[in-house]
Protein backbone atom coordinates (compact mmCIF):
# COMPACT_ATOMS: atom_id res chain seq x y z
CA UNK A 1 0.00 0.00 0.00
CA UNK A 2 2.77 2.41 0.93
CA UNK A 3 4.65 1.35 -2.21
CA UNK A 4 1.62 2.26 -4.29
CA UNK A 5 1.42 5.63 -2.55
CA UNK A 6 5.08 6.29 -3.33
CA UNK A 7 4.51 5.41 -6.97
CA UNK A 8 1.46 7.66 -7.10
CA UNK A 9 3.40 10.51 -5.53
CA UNK A 10 6.22 10.15 -8.05
CA UNK A 11 3.70 10.14 -10.89
CA UNK A 12 2.05 13.28 -9.58
CA UNK A 13 5.42 14.96 -9.10
CA UNK A 14 6.65 14.19 -12.61
CA UNK A 15 3.27 15.29 -14.01
CA UNK A 16 3.43 18.63 -12.23
CA UNK A 17 7.01 19.17 -13.42
CA UNK A 18 5.91 18.46 -17.00
CA UNK A 19 2.98 20.83 -16.53
CA UNK A 20 5.30 23.59 -15.27
CA UNK A 21 7.61 23.02 -18.22
CA UNK A 22 4.68 23.15 -20.67
CA UNK A 23 3.35 26.31 -19.05
CA UNK A 24 6.80 27.88 -19.26
CA UNK A 25 7.23 27.01 -22.92
CA UNK A 26 3.78 28.45 -23.72
CA UNK A 27 4.76 31.67 -21.93
CA UNK A 28 8.04 31.76 -23.83
CA UNK A 29 6.24 31.34 -27.16
CA UNK A 30 3.84 34.15 -26.31
CA UNK A 31 6.75 36.32 -25.22
CA UNK A 32 8.66 35.82 -28.48
CA UNK A 33 5.47 36.44 -30.45
CA UNK A 34 5.13 39.80 -28.68
CA UNK A 35 8.79 40.61 -29.35
CA UNK A 36 8.26 39.86 -33.04
CA UNK A 37 5.23 42.17 -33.09
CA UNK A 38 7.21 44.98 -31.44
CA UNK A 39 10.10 44.52 -33.87
CA UNK A 40 7.74 44.82 -36.82
CA UNK A 41 7.53 48.61 -36.49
Amino acid sequence: DSHLEQCNLRLRLSYSIDFERAKYSICAKLFWKLVAVWNDD
